[in-house]
């Protein structure tokens, strides 16, 4: 069990749902679960109701938690195997341009792209535009964060939000204009990014986010095209008491909610469900 105390800083924890939710987004990749104890106190300590992490990484052993893993220290052209998805990168590098961008310009001039791309969703809560210059100039000041942005004629097209830590890398974010998809931007971005921090920087890894629980997207099917890989693990979950009792009764009364609440607010709360599901269907 780890009881590393730097596991459980502030800056490895993101709080989701108004910081109600923690969620891990450290360095460390956990071969076995934290103790209880541990996670209870801090999620007592940030007054959050509960908190979630992954371990048993690379299990090797299929199941219905993972994340997408690039780690391949060549990584290029040649190594990617679909014919089209080299096309598509080629068709990208040549009509986009995509270098690292600071942050506190994209908290500036990135909303716009944010908002664009949050139409492709369900069930997404779109921020200010306050509160993302906030955030983004908040990222600048921590000092692990980094920016890479695509550009098609001088418009910001893309970008993506990466967190580097010693030896890998987080890709936390990206985001892209749909107006833009003839010019492949994520194609150009996820490319550039990959190649940076594992050819020229020489990190091991770049981490992307884990399942979604909220809405089903193709980004898994994406980043296995672009050469990246299924990383098996087991879903960790800890919920306080009291908030734990009141998903049992609304897993009862599931019907209602789901002609009372709000759509968004209903695919938070099934999202809770599958946690639940998924945390009991790994757990060891």
């Amino acid at each position: 069990m780890s009881e590393d105390a730097s596991v459980f800083s502030r800056a490895n924890w993101s709080g989701r749902a108004h910081e109600t939710m923690l969620l891990y987004v450290g360095p460390e990749h956990f071969t076995e679960n934290l103790q209880q104890e541990a996670v209870k106190r801090m999620v007592r300590e940030r007054r959050a109701w509960g908190a979630a992490w992954s371990y048993a990484w690379d299990c090797g052993v299929e199941g219905p938690w993972f994340t997408y893993v690039c780690d391949n220290p060549d990584y290029d052209l040649c190594e990617i195997t679909s014919k089209s998805t080299r096309a598509y990168i080629r068709r990208g590098l040549h009509k986009c341009d995509v270098r690292q961008a600071d942050l506190a310009w994209l908290a500036v001039h990135g909303y716009d792209t944010l908002s664009k791309s949050a139409t492709r969703y369900q069930n997404y809560s779109l921020a200010s535009r306050q509160s993302f210059n906030r955030h983004m100039n908040a990222l600048a000041q921590e000092g692990d964060y980094e920016c890479f942005g695509v550009w098609v004629k001088d418009k910001l097209a893309a970008y993506a939000i990466t967190r580097v830590f010693a030896h890998n890398v987080l890709l936390a974010s990206t985001k892209f204009d749909p107006a833009y998809s003839s010019a492949r931007p994520m194609y150009a971005l996820y490319f550039v990014v990959a190649r940076h921090y594992l050819v020229e920087r020489g990190l091991r890894e770049v981490v992307g986010g884990w399942r979604e629980l909220m809405h089903e997207t193709n980004i898994g099917e994406f980043r296995v095209k672009m050469g990246w890989r299924k990383v098996y693990c087991r879903l960790g979950l800890y919920l306080v008491p009291w908030f734990r009792c009141a998903l049992a009764a609304a897993r009862v009364l599931r019907p209602v909610w789901g002609v009372i609440l709000p759509t968004r607010h209903l695919a938070m709360l099934e999202g809770v469900f599958r946690a639940l599901e998924i945390e009991k269907a790994t757990r060891l």
